[in-house]
């Protein structure tokens, strides 16, 4: 929306829960989450110390005790780069962005292939911000054709999804 300030104070509050302050999965979703919004405001600084923060609360958390399936579903230490790979491509450092997108896909689980092509599809974007369209071409050559039709949440029709 545009409103990177409204958007802090209400990470900031989220921060205070208890969830937050008793889990470090969840307390790494905070600052995970400010990565973008740093992004998008240019705050180089503050970008690479929200990843700090993500990565220390994430490395704190219990292996095998990760929380809620709703959540482990999703947030990982491979989302946490895709993340940081989305802020860093907002704020234009595309070195950065592109550590990440090798670092991401490196720790996904072997059936997130939505989300590994997801991956390679930017550090493609990465390569081509760079100037190296061989590189780019290459890399776009892998993702796989059908990473995305099964997926339930892109297939083309919405029954299927519940089917």
């Amino acid at each position: 929306m545009g409103r990177p300030a409204d958007a802090l104070a209400a990470n900031d509050v989220a921060g205070y829960l208890g969830i937050t302050r008793s889990d470090p999965l969840f307390a790494s979703l905070g600052p995970a989450r400010q990565m973008a919004i740093h992004g998008v405001s240019q705050d180089r600084s503050s970008l690479r110390r929200a990843f700090d923060q993500a990565q220390d609360a994430m490395e704190r958390a219990e292996p095998g005790a990760y929380g809620p399936v709703r959540l482990t579903a999703f947030y990982d230490e491979a989302e946490l780069h895709s993340l940081a790979l989305s802020a860093y491509l907002a704020l234009g450092d595309h070195s950065t962005a592109e550590y990440h997108a090798h670092q991401g896909p490196a720790t996904l689980r072997p059936y997130m292939l939505r989300s590994r092509a997801i991956a390679t599809s930017r550090l493609t974007h990465t390569q081509l911000a760079r100037g190296e369209a061989d590189t780019a071409t290459a890399t776009a050559m892998k993702v796989p054709t059908d990473a995305a039709p099964h997926h339930a949440r892109v297939s083309s029709s919405p029954r299927s999804a519940w089917t």
